[in-house]
């Protein structure tokens, strides 16, 4: 997540939630809660089709610009990943704890990496969720 100092106009980076971000620390893995500039914003429920919106034309305009295809980074703490972690979404709108939603909105194959277990893997591709899990 980024700071709000490298943001337009200070702006708190948008997210699925307002928690603040908690990073591991020291070798032991503690966790602590990082500054104030880093606490993000939860978009509004309205503000999320403009966001993907903002990713649909960032792929068109790489495509035009002559890319052979568009791969959105959904992982590390980006904020597609901060929908699609039940350890960070908190929302209890239409938007939350789903990988649906970010399916139906981009098209071609959708691959969910980290945080299953066999199992969960193979349930969220039964339930239409994914095309495949990776490990």
């Amino acid at each position: 997540m980024e700071q709000k100092e490298l943001r337009p106009n200070g702006q708190a980076p948008i997210s699925s939630t307002d928690k603040p971000l908690k990073q591991q620390t020291g070798s032991k893995g503690a966790e602590e809660t990082t500054n104030e500039s880093r606490i993000p914003r939860r978009l509004k429920t309205d503000e999320i089709p403009h966001v993907v919106n903002d990713f649909r034309l960032a792929a068109r305009n790489a495509i035009e610009a002559g890319f052979d295809g568009v791969e959105i980074h959904g992982a590390h703490g980006y904020l597609l990943e901060q929908f699609m972690k039940d350890a960070v979404n908190d929302r209890s709108d239409e938007c939350s704890h789903s990988l649906l939603p970010m399916r139906k909105a981009f098209n071609g194959s959708f691959i969910a990496a980290g945080g299953y277990r066999r199992e969960d893997g193979i349930n969220v591709v039964a339930e239409n969720g994914t095309d495949l899990v990776a490990f």
